[in-house]
């Protein structure tokens, strides 16, 4: 049986539609007409928040329901995410920069430039309830973990350290003279600090243990943001002139990457804030002066996405994307037929499906070849408990085969793994059979081709009516002889036939069935040959009705041209 390129091809495309939702996290960008809201899942705007003052540092809290501002008019405005308004407008110092919040969301720590001090807010009350005065002209300042000291990156070569309990300075790092510290940030035991050092071109690697400086990084020219990814792996620091950003691996404080946005800050004037999604997965870089957002891939360390928000992106630092890390989860029927999409119906044993969800995955990651993996991008699926082979794994969508051993059953329970946390189940009808077919496209062109030649059938290439051998692909046939193990590929020597014969109608007219049962070299994928009849109406939009069963697939269509 022949299957050519442009059938996998198209498999691979349809299979990898994206159509469910996902809890959404968000960036909050600060820029010259507002508080943008991002949504990071869809990359797209969903709000803009005014405020009185030009809006710079932004800081969420843990829980995400609060986002705290400063502003140029030296006061920090609290914007509460459920509405995206407005709630509160706390005075501190003189020229406020840089925010931060501490882990259980209690307390706001506000570095103010101008006053050389950092304001501590009480989140109950959005009072300051003490100042503390630190270094020359403060700006970053981060909190550890345990939310016991907060480090404040002094423009003037220090990094001062505040201990909590008291709010005040109990050690001062020097960096180097003339290094001008802008950024810092904490890995996630709190055991090292990571400060950027503007003029000299490079990051200091603070042990806290001793407040020490153990390591220097060479990274860019002028760093500025700086952001720890959630396991500690890495460091990502935005280097403002160069428009690059620099990958230090921390196991040896050495740049494994850098990542060029060149192309994106042509209305810019250089990179700025950086942050890390709670997943880890993505890095959201802002270019200062332009209205771009870049979201870099940290599988890959390249550009995957951009995002436009209105008026110029202000030159700010802090964890300005909010919410906690994502959960497992599958969507209430999110379990659908992975040709037709159709949802809130049975899916069959040994068919594809696609299921929606949440899935924090390490990257999207494809099964290359067969038999499929029952773990991908570190996700898994099961079935009552059986392993379902994963052909595609993101952190939205997954496309696996129902495992044959289900046959019978009438329902499953569908669970969803990552990182050793477990998906409350979604249940799923079971059917012998529950047929799908493949469509090219959002108007139902069916994933059809030349049985002879293997061209797809399309307009371009109409099949001839009384002439052209067809192949129809499609999943969910049910039961085969020579059935495969879950996960492998159908034999290309002894072909899989299905128990049942199904019917095919192409506009109206009974066609003969050549061959019903699994494509060869494939997972879960069938095929039914067919010729077209003779008195098949013509068009490009003739319909392809199948049937097994007493079940019906999802209708395609396909054009016919008369025969020669």
């Amino acid at each position: 049986m022949k299957q050519p390129l442009s059938v996998l091809l198209a498999m691979v495309g349809l299979l990898l539609v994206f159509t469910g939702g996902a809890s959404a996290q968000y960036a909050y960008i600060s820029t010259s007409s507002g508080v943008y809201v991002l949504n990071t899942v869809s990359n797209t705007v969903t709000a803009n928040v005014g405020m009185g003052g030009q809006p710079l540092g932004v800081a969420v809290n843990p829980a995400g329901t609060y986002v705290y501002v400063a502003t140029s008019n030296n006061t920090v405005s609290v914007i509460k995410t459920a509405t995206n308004t407005v709630t509160a407008t706390v005075n501190v110092g003189a020229n406020p920069i840089g925010v931060a919040v501490n882990p259980a969301g209690t307390f706001v720590y506000v570095t103010n430039y101008v006053s050389n001090t950092v304001s501590v807010i009480n989140t109950a009350t959005n009072a300051v309830t003490a100042t503390v005065s630190v270094g020359v002209e403060p700006l970053g300042v981060a909190v550890n973990p345990a939310g016991t000291r907060v480090y404040v990156a002094n423009s003037g070569d220090s990094v001062s350290v505040i201990e909590t309990a008291t709010n005040t300075v109990t050690a001062t790092v020097n960096v180097g003279s003339g290094m001008n510290p802008a950024g810092v940030a904490v890995n996630p035991n709190g055991s090292y600090v990571y400060v950027t050092n503007a003029a000299g071109g490079s990051v200091s690697v603070i042990n806290t243990a001793a407040n020490s400086v153990t390591a220097t990084v060479k990274v860019g020219n002028s760093p500025r943001g700086v952001a720890v990814n959630p396991v500690g792996t890495y460091v990502y620091v935005a280097n403002y002139s160069d428009f690059t950003v620099s990958v230090i691996e921390t196991a040896t404080n050495t740049v494994t990457a850098t990542v060029n946005v060149t192309s994106l800050g042509s209305v810019a004037n250089g990179v700025y804030g950086i942050a890390v999604n709670p997943s880890g997965t993505s890095v959201y870089v802002v270019l200062f002066g332009g209205n771009t957002v870049a979201v870099i891939s940290t599988a890959t360390n390249a550009v995957t996405a951009t995002s436009t928000v209105g008026g110029n992106i202000n030159g700010f630092m802090g964890s300005f994307i909010g919410g906690p890390a994502i959960s497992t989860s599958i969507n209430a029927g999110g379990i659908v037929n992975g040709a037709s999409y159709a949802a809130n119906t049975p899916v069959a044993p040994g068919s594809l499906v696609s299921i929606f969800g949440v899935f924090p995955v390490i990257a999207a990651a494809q099964a290359n070849v067969a038999p499929w993996p029952v773990a991908l991008s570190g996700l898994s699926v099961q079935f009552n408990g059986v392993q379902a082979p994963i052909y595609y794994a993101s952190g939205t969508q997954a496309n696996v085969q129902v495992p044959w051993e289900l046959a019978g059953q009438t329902q499953a329970s569908v669970t969803a793994t990552v990182g050793g946390q477990t998906s409350a189940a979604q249940q799923v009808n079971l059917a012998s059979v529950a047929p799908g077919v493949f469509a090219m496209n959002a108007q139902g062109q069916g994933a059809i081709e030349d049985a002879l030649s293997g061209q797809l059938i399309s307009p371009i290439n109409p099949a001839k009516a009384g002439a052209t051998y067809i192949s129809i692909y499609c999943t969910g046939l049910g039961p085969v002889t020579n059935q495969p193990v879950t996960g492998a590929a159908a034999s290309a020597n002894v072909l899989s036939e299905t128990i049942m014969r199904p019917t095919v109608m192409i506009g109206g007219v009974p066609t003969g069935i050549l061959f019903s049962g699994l494509a060869p070299t494939f997972v879960g994928l069938y095929q039914i040959n067919v010729q077209v009849p003779a008195a098949v109406p013509f068009g490009d939009t003739v319909p392809v009705i199948v049937s097994i069963g007493g079940a019906t697939a999802n209708a395609v269509t396909i054009a016919v041209q008369p025969g020669s």
